[in-house]
């Protein structure tokens, strides 16, 4: 009875208002301690992104059929761009650049790109007690050198990510919102490791 009762309560919670809008917050994402600059590489590096990219939004309904009937607007664009200039200013001695145009002078160029969101409501892990927000992303990036010729090109998959599970949530919206942006924070750490390669 407690199980039908919640699983009711949280649907109605979940599809009761309009499509709400998420966009970049810096405390959802889990950004790990700076390392020294000695261990930085020298130079900098430049995110690049054309005004379309930068506001570009994503409106998608949840895969799960918890909330299938509802949608969340991202504006993904933002959220790329505020992670990705602490991301990967970590990796340089002089930090991270924004730009709408690749300019010559930094050690490379990037340009990020979340081309897919998959988002559940997962209730059926916990039989029904507690809901999960999952997240999967795919991240396309375009590295460039200071010349600005293409490095590689790859797209990148953030795997299942989990939020933290609750019983009540007055913006379920938000915690969704909060896992993409560590799913989205994951992902880019992953293509440290080819950046660092390449140069």
């Amino acid at each position: 009875m407690k199980k039908s009762f919640f699983a009711v309560f949280a649907t109605i919670l979940i599809t009761s208002c309009a499509t709400p809008m998420t966009t970049y917050n810096m405390n959802y994402v889990p950004f790990s301690y700076p390392g020294s600059v000695e261990n930085k590489l020298d130079g900098k590096i430049q995110i690049v992104m054309s005004p379309q990219q930068e506001f570009y939004t994503i409106e998608t309904n949840p895969s799960s059929f918890q909330g299938a009937a509802t949608k969340i607007k991202f504006e993904v664009g933002k959220i790329t761009k505020e992670i990705a200039l602490t991301t990967y200013s970590s990796l340089f001695k002089e930090g991270s650049k924004f730009s709408s145009n690749c300019m010559e002078g930094y050690t490379v160029s990037i340009t990020p790109s979340v081309t897919n969101i998959d988002y559940k409501y997962d209730s059926a892990s916990s039989l029904g007690f507690a809901i999960t927000p999952r997240v999967e992303v795919n991240l396309a990036l375009l590295v460039l050198d200071s010349q600005g010729k293409e490095i590689f090109s790859k797209t990148y998959y953030s795997g299942d990510t989990k939020g933290d599970s609750y019983m009540f949530d007055a913006s379920p919206h938000e915690a969704i919102n909060k896992t993409l942006h560590a799913a989205i924070y994951n992902v880019m750490n992953q293509s440290k490791g080819d950046i660092v390669k390449s140069l």
